[in-house]
């Protein structure tokens, strides 16, 4: 697969789990919505690390991004947005998944009993975001090449 078919397959995934994220808080699902949230999450930081290097599989994607941001040659714009965006990819990584999967294991409740509406929404606004972020990034790994100025000579 190469980085473009990656990025628009991943962006695709981050999509139809923010539609879905989003039925569910229609329908006051909360845990189905804040586990939809995440996975939307996930992949839209999937969709933006496969521009730059093959993608872990991991549910924990922070990490990626950030040396996205390290290494990569990016448009202001778009490193801001990143930079902005980062500290809500990790609150939606690996302990997000976790919760949302299993509930809490030490006090054996299930996830479906421990989420409520206020993170619901939070992690709803964040699928929004990133799928946005996403979107941006398609857009820019998708536009035809810029031709050079012309040059004095």
């Amino acid at each position: 697969m190469n980085s473009h078919d990656e990025l628009t397959y991943r962006l695709e995934l981050a999509e139809g789990y923010l539609q879905q994220a989003e039925a569910d808080y229609v329908s006051s699902k909360w845990h189905g919505c804040m586990a939809n949230a995440q996975e939307s999450v996930e992949n839209a930081g999937k969709a933006i690390v496969s521009c730059f290097a093959p993608v872990a599989r991991s549910h924990h994607v922070v990490g990626q991004l950030a040396e996205v941001l390290q290494t990569a040659q990016l448009p202001a714009d778009l490193r801001q947005a990143l930079v902005t965006m980062l500290p809500d990819f990790g609150k939606m990584g690996l302990a997000a998944h976790v919760r949302v999967t299993y509930g809490d294991e030490r006090t054996f409740t299930p996830p479906w009993k421990l989420i409520q509406q206020p993170e619901a929404e939070a992690g709803l606004r964040r699928a929004r975001d990133a799928v946005a972020l996403g979107r941006r990034f398609l857009a820019y790994f998708s536009a035809p090449p810029q031709p050079e100025a012309d040059k004095p000579d």
